[in-house]
């Protein structure tokens, strides 16, 4: 299998069986109520499938641009996987705490509840997902970005008018 879909099968195949493990050991180890602990599980679900999938990823940038990731420094590799981590923790919390509210609040039907977790994912997850790529396809022997390009694109969601909503 290629790189693309070795990353897909590991981040999106397990991504609502590891959300529902991460929001009901939030809601029975924490004591969350469960809009918090959903938002929490799946923060800590996406994370983990993303900084593991982060190789898969990579390989499937360097690929497309014709390169092999090849020997990276661990400080290297690690960025990488964190932004991933980070990236996916983001995408998941928002995709599924979007769905329940809609569907707790909006008594809508599943096929538009989860079409506007997709949408709000998605939007949210652009600019983390072009800063990640652009470091990914970055040759491996370059130095590794400073946290300031993480923050800088949470700088671009706040300055378009998103905000972190927790139940």
């Amino acid at each position: 299998l290629g790189p693309g879909v070795l990353q897909k099968a590991a981040t999106r195949g397990p991504m609502f069986l590891a959300s529902e493990i991460g929001t009901q050991c939030c809601e029975t180890g924490f004591g969350m109520p469960r809009e918090r602990a959903l938002v929490v599980g799946s923060l800590s679900s996406g994370y983990v499938t993303g900084f593991l999938a982060a190789s898969f990823e990579w390989a499937k940038v360097q690929r497309s641009l014709g390169a092999t990731v090849g020997s990276v420094s661990a400080k290297r590799r690690l960025a990488v996987c964190h932004g991933a981590g980070l990236r996916n923790a983001v995408f998941d919390a928002t995709f599924f705490g979007t769905e329940h509210v809609a569907r707790r609040y909006g008594n809508l039907p599943p096929e538009a509840t989860y079409a506007l977790g997709a949408v709000a994912a998605i939007t949210l997850d652009f600019p983390l997902d072009v800063a990640l790529k652009r470091n990914m396809a970055a040759p491996t022997t370059s130095p590794v970005p400073r946290v300031g390009a993480t923050l800088l694109a949470f700088r671009l969601l706040r300055d378009r008018g998103f905000r972190v909503v927790f139940a």
